[in-house]
């Protein structure tokens, strides 16, 4: 019979090896095995956008390099990124490598987000509906809806979150046809003109 080693790797990239899988198991299921803690979720756009200002047009290989990731993870993240036009793609090299360049998108992202900004795409859609729910304007859930692309369902709950936390108030009675009602809102505090 041959002897087995089983060997495993934590996210700080530390091999460890075991003389059998049950002590490979046993320290898995422990805390050393959970590695480096995790970074806040739309950390890596916001390091990748960091990386890119930085040094220019860069292959997704040396992007993994360099914020320590796997290329499976990466990958979909740029995608995304791509998506939303924020980077883009530049080339295609060798073994089908893309270089990936930021746009002006990237560059207002980078800077809301180095100006205390939320770095988490959600959070930040968020934050812009509540700024724009408090800007002294009218409005139902339609309107928000349209302004943002949310669904019926989710204007509806940021509308409840911003009515729960006391930011916006219902403004009149809610206007009846004959298949719904519409409640408008506005916000609780007067806004003043700046010029």
């Amino acid at each position: 019979m041959s002897a087995v080693t089983v060997r495993v790797v934590t996210a700080d990239r530390t091999i460890h090896t075991f003389p059998s899988l049950a002590a490979a198991n046993a320290f898995t299921a422990s805390r050393a095995a959970k590695g480096c803690p995790r970074k806040p979720r739309g950390s890596m756009r916001a390091d990748i956008l960091q990386l890119l200002a930085e040094r220019g047009p860069m292959v997704s290989i040396d992007i993994a390099d360099e914020i320590d990731t796997g290329p499976d993870t990466l990958n979909g993240v740029l995608r995304r990124m791509v998506d939303d036009c924020v980077i883009a793609i530049e080339g295609v090299g060798a073994y089908g490598r893309r270089s990936y360049s930021i746009e002006p998108g990237g560059h207002a992202e980078l800077a809301a987000i180095e100006a205390g900004g939320p770095s988490n795409p959600r959070n930040r859609l968020q934050h812009q509906a509540h700024l724009w729910m408090t800007a002294g304007r009218r409005f139902c859930s339609k309107d928000l809806e349209a302004a943002f692309g949310f669904s019926r369902s989710y204007a509806a709950q940021r509308i409840q979150a911003a009515l729960a936390e006391g930011v916006i108030t219902q403004a009149g009675d809610p206007l009846r046809n004959s298949r719904s009602r519409i409640q408008f809102y506005e916000s609780a505090q007067p806004v003043s003109n700046q010029e």
